[in-house]
């Protein structure tokens, strides 16, 4: 028994004789690290009184790409008097391109020289197995490899963390994306994949310019609190600073031939709201174009009428994800005012079909507008004498006035109301029992030979108006993608008629 408390006490002298000198420590992640990693340096300094940690811009023969500080100060009683402890940490980021070895550090220490360890870091051509389970792991992927200069494609990074650590500060570092035009899409997108919890960013990304090229890696810094006793620092909590990077991407952009004014597939819809009017009143056009690709770069459509003054309001552009897909909307409103008759132009899109990989012609209808100057310019109609006729000219607007006025029913209304009345009812009593089978008719005939990508585009704009628009999206988007995949196409029939009909009414 006096042996054991012997020893107990001997242990606890000599620990406390640690806290009361001091010490340095140096720490990495890992000793072994893939070709292109960074490398995380943690130099920690514990004691009383101690000499600044200086500025170091060089480990191993590698540069310091980046570095952190941090002090904390406690307060302790050693030998019955209040002390005060001081933690210095210093973390140095550097990226080897060899095998090196980390130097020895020195720092005095509450009057004494104190000194790190050297550590070898080996540069290995693949990561061992019992890393693949890392607390933290960066990941990159893109949905094209090869692209045209102006064709979109989604790129999507994926930061993942053993569940249950406890992270206190996360440092998120993009790819910088050059020679591409970029915008992040939506929020973070977080999950559970088998023991880590996910943080997903998309991007959406446009080639500017042709060539082979790279797309540095995504990298983050992450730190964990940890509870450890040595140094002497029993009852603190410690960050320990790890990081992860992602491998980098290499995209193909070729650039093509022919000039285009957007790349995509898309359809074209318009809709005027009359081609008649009184002098100096607005003919309002609306101009749609939907469909997969991107629209942010689109210039849209501009109107030049000698004698007409053409107004347009700021193009609304909308864009969507489904999967790794992007669909975008672009709506635009003109207004046409003129005191005589005009026409509104056919105007062209050259669209670059990605996916049949030609160049595609979407073309808007051309409207004769037709001024009704009936109030100002009003005259008679033809006047016939004996021997001749006057002719004084009339539009045809004076013409179907006159014609109108002309015409008087002598029937009295009420017989008139009570005939409607009856002849309504007769035709309803006869087509009753037909009417069902008369709108299967109307209903096959308008959507049975919708094909199914014409489908996915009509449908596209109203995925956010239910559930079951967008479930009937997703299906049409698999089939496109070649999966086998039965739709009911009952209700995918009803679906399309509901919004054909609608934006018939609308329209």
């Amino acid at each position: 028994m006096m042996k054991i408390l012997g020893r107990l006490s001997l242990l606890i002298a000599f620990c406390f004789g640690l806290l009361q000198a001091g010490g340095i420590t140096s720490t990495v992640k890992s000793r072994e690290i893939l070709k292109g990693e960074s490398v995380i340096l943690t130099i920690t300094v514990v004691g009383e009184n101690f000499e600044t940690l200086p500025d170091i811009p060089m480990v191993g023969g590698a540069k310091v790409l980046g570095s952190n500080r941090s002090m904390k100060t406690r307060m302790l009683i050693r030998d019955g008097k209040n002390i005060m402890e001081q933690t210095a940490i210093l973390m140095l980021e550097f990226q080897p391109t060899t095998s090196i070895t980390i130097p020895s550090f020195q720092v005095n220490i509450d009057g004494e020289l104190k000194s790190t360890k050297p550590i070898d870091i080996s540069i290995v051509k693949k990561r061992a197995k019992v890393e693949q389970k890392d607390d933290f792991l960066m990941e990159m992927n893109a949905t094209k490899d090869s692209v045209v200069v102006g064709e979109p494609l989604v790129v999507n990074i994926y930061f993942k963390q053993k569940e249950n650590l406890d992270v206190t500060s996360i440092d998120y570092k993009a790819p910088l994306f050059k020679s591409f035009f970029s915008k992040r899409i939506g929020g973070e997108n977080n999950y559970k994949d088998g023991d880590y919890m996910v943080h997903q960013l998309t991007y959406l990304l446009v080639a500017k310019e042709e060539g082979n090229i790279s797309i540095n890696p995504a990298t983050v810094k992450v730190a964990k609190r940890v509870h450890n006793s040595k140094n002497g620092d029993w009852f603190s909590a410690t960050p320990e600073w790890s990081s992860a990077k992602s491998v980098g991407l290499n995209i193909q952009a070729k650039k093509l031939s022919n000039s285009f004014d957007a790349i995509g597939v898309y359809r074209l819809k318009e809709s005027i709201d009359t081609q008649m009017v009184k002098p100096n009143k607005p003919i309002n056009l609306k101009l749609i174009i939907e469909g997969e690709g991107s629209l942010e770069d689109f210039e849209g459509i501009k109107f030049d009428i000698t004698g007409v003054t053409v107004y347009s309001d700021d193009a609304k552009i909308e864009s969507k994800l489904i999967r790794d897909k992007l669909f975008s909307r672009y709506t635009k409103s003109y207004a046409f005012i003129s005191d005589h008759d005009f026409t509104i132009p056919s105007k062209q899109i050259r669209v670059y079909d990605y996916q049949q990989k030609k160049l595609r012609i979407i073309s808007s209808k051309s409207y004769n507008i037709v001024i009704d100057s009936i109030s100002n310019n009003y005259k008679a109609p033809a006047v016939y004498t004996k021997d001749n006729m006057d002719i004084i000219s009339s539009s045809r607007s004076d013409i179907s006035k006159k014609i109108k006025q002309n015409i008087v029913w002598n029937i009295p209304s009420w017989l008139m109301l009570f005939s409607s009345f009856l002849i309504g009812m007769i035709v309803t009593l006869l087509l009753r029992p037909h009417i069902h089978k008369l709108k299967k008719l109307k209903f096959f005939k308008s959507t049975k030979r919708v094909p199914f990508n014409e489908a996915l585009i009509t449908l596209y704009p109203h995925i956010n108006d239910s559930m079951e628009v967008e479930n009937m999206v997703e299906e049409l988007y698999n089939i496109q993608q070649g999966k086998d995949i039965k739709i009911d196409r009952d209700r995918l029939e009803f679906l399309l008629k509901y919004y054909i009909d609608k934006e018939t009414i609308l329209n």
